[in-house]
């Protein structure tokens, strides 16, 4: 069992995992489940007593071999942090039922892993705006722009957009994530795109042809790597 302890309380055992999956059950979004039960997964894999575990036996020592097992599979910081936050939202929900009073991350802290720095800079996006390129490549090319135009909008927000969110020249919108109202200006730059790619009942034609925007988004990211000098791809 990876050198952490012992089941020790039977008349909790498993009340961790059962409330794993009922945490993630309560979860709309289909995205966050999945991040969900991908914890549960990585979890069984490095404990095979995961489905007699009390919250109890979660403690610092469990986290810090758990840790210590994942570095060992290459898993990154990055990625070990999404899996510890969903283990303290479902310690956190058996704390607000009294299922437990444990709580391991008190003393147990999240590390953070530098990320690259991949922002592009002003002479490398006009070469972008302004490489010439094939029509296929060029309708992401401008995908990517008016993203950037409209102050970074997420595609998950910007693609599924109706053409009747647009009011007196501005796009208004639920964030998916965050369910911020937000209320952005469509400046000049902007408007020559949208009305290039107007869509039916989309604000842009990209999900009239393709229902699913996380596709849209991974073709423009393939896309955008085939345009430019050859010894940039």
């Amino acid at each position: 069992n990876n050198g952490v302890k012992p089941v020790e309380d039977d008349n909790k055992e498993g009340n961790f995992l059962k409330t794993f999956y009922a945490c993630m059950d309560s979860k709309e979004k289909e995205s966050t489940k999945s991040s969900y039960k991908q914890s549960i997964v990585s979890l069984q894999k490095f404990d095979p007593l995961l489905n007699l575990r009390s919250f109890e036996d979660i403690d610092i020592r469990y986290l810090e071999a758990y840790d210590k097992w994942m570095s060992s599979q290459g898993i990154r910081q990055n990625s070990r942090n999404v899996y510890y936050r969903n283990i303290r939202s479902v310690f956190n929900r058996a704390i607000d039922d009294e299922i437990t009073t444990a709580y391991p991350f008190r003393k147990f802290k999240l590390k953070k892993q530098a990320t690259k720095k991949r922002s592009l800079t002003l002479d490398e996006l006009r070469l972008l705006r302004d490489y010439p390129c094939e029509e296929w490549q060029k309708k992401y090319v401008d995908l990517f722009f008016l993203m950037f135009y409209l102050i970074g909008i997420n595609a998950a927000d910007l693609l599924p957009a109706k053409r009747k969110q647009v009011r007196n020249g501005r796009l208004e919108y639920e964030r998916a994530k965050t369910y911020k109202e937000y209320s952005i200006k469509i400046e000049p730059e902007a408007q020559a795109i949208i009305d290039r790619y107007k869509g039916k009942d989309h604000l842009l034609s990209f999900c009239d042809e393709h229902p699913d925007y996380k596709y849209v988004l991974q073709r423009m990211t393939k896309v955008l790597k085939t345009v430019g000098p050859s010894e940039r791809k």
